[in-house]
């Protein structure tokens, strides 16, 4: 289980700093080959924890560093490009860090609200608080509903177990196919 904990944590501290691919990815993963719930729980609660650490570390770089060299760091990372870092920090004037709950439904990278946040110099408390709702909300929606997907195909297919690693496979890449489709590499 140790490995597990560590994967999640560094794959959420990763993917909200300098990273482009969700820990999502391997959370479901983890439903899909592992039996024991507590093991996906505590991947989840790793993945927050990991993720927030990020947002922190995110959080200072907006702080401290000149907006124009972190968003020329940020705008390297694939799927994030000057139009998003701009509509990110209007959400940011306009609505504050609830923002980020918006982030979600757009697709729009966590680290750029972390970062925004810093940069506009929000209060840490409330971008930590708002992080374990955002992302560990949409962690555990992830769960659930790969959770549901294989409980419903184990009961439509009778080749289920031999066929779902190739139908996630394929899911995650298309999935990145659109995602990068709408926010270019």
């Amino acid at each position: 289980m140790a490995i597990i904990k560590l994967v999640s944590f560094f794959w959420g501290f990763a993917e909200a700093t300098f990273f482009f691919i969700i820990p999502d990815v391997f959370l479901a993963w983890l439903v899909l080959t592992q039996k024991e719930y507590k093991k996906i729980r505590a991947a989840v609660s790793w993945a927050v924890f990991g993720a927030i650490c990020g947002g922190v570390l995110m959080y200072w770089l907006g702080y401290f560093i000149r907006p124009e060299i972190l968003i020329g760091m940020l705008d390297h990372i694939p799927g994030i490009s000057q139009a998003i870092i701009s509509d990110v920090s209007a959400q940011i004037e306009k609505g504050g860090i609830s923002s980020v709950f918006l982030g979600i439904i757009k697709g729009i990278p966590y680290k750029l609200y972390a970062s925004q946040w810093g940069y506009y110099k929000g209060n840490i408390w409330i971008l930590i608080a708002c992080s374990v709702f955002a992302r560990g909300g949409r962690f555990i929606l992830s769960v659930l509903v790969t959770f549901f997907i294989d409980s419903m195909a184990k009961k439509l297919f009778i080749n289920w177990e031999h066929v779902k690693r190739p139908v996630f496979t394929v899911f995650w890449i298309t999935f990145y196919i659109f995602y990068f489709i709408q926010y270019p590499l």
